[in-house]
């Protein structure tokens, strides 16, 4: 049976599992002054969003990728450009690290959605990422330079600490 779902309509496991688009897979409370957050079991899903929101840090924070748990031997590639009040955007590429920026929190507590690729399954993992904050935006991606995988990501901040706020991880269900 296909969306749209008319009234009276019997849903089966397998119609849901076919069109519930993107799916929640877990909500985590970020802690009070901490500098990283670990999500593990991310299973089951070749692509997976990410939305950061209402994080409150101590001070205006690079957000960054940490080098995935089994991840050792290759490093990240990535950018973020940022763009603020200031007519020349900051750009940020980090090449020769395990991390990865890819957002920026204020004080004013900003918000990210981040999006990555084959995190657990084969072939390198990529992402992409938008956070917004009270002077402008930034935009960043990058790819992991390995053919692995990993179910846990950890997030840190360049310097300082977080308080509150949530982090929603969704994932795309391919139906």
């Amino acid at each position: 049976m296909g969306f749209p779902y008319q009234t009276n309509d019997v849903l089966t496991a397998a119609d849901l599992n076919q069109s519930s688009g993107l799916v929640l897979v877990k909500t985590q409370t970020v802690g009070s002054a901490v500098s990283t957050v670990t999500l593990t079991g991310l299973t089951g899903f070749n692509v997976y969003q990410f939305v950061f929101e209402r994080i409150d840090p101590t001070v205006g924070v690079l957000m960054l990728i940490d080098d995935f748990t089994n991840f050792t031997s290759s490093l990240w590639n990535a950018t973020t450009l940022l763009w603020n009040s200031s007519a020349t955007p900051a750009l940020y590429t980090n090449t020769n690290s395990p991390d990865a920026y890819f957002g920026l929190f204020d004080t004013n507590r900003s918000a990210i959605t981040l999006t990555v690729y084959n995190l657990n399954q084969a072939g390198r993992t990529r992402f992409h990422a938008m956070s917004q904050h009270s002077n402008g935006i930034a935009i960043g991606g990058g790819m992991y330079n390995a053919d692995t995988t990993s179910t846990t990501l950890t997030f840190k901040t360049s310097s300082g600490t977080m308080t509150g706020g949530t982090i929603r991880v969704y994932g795309y269900n391919d139906g």
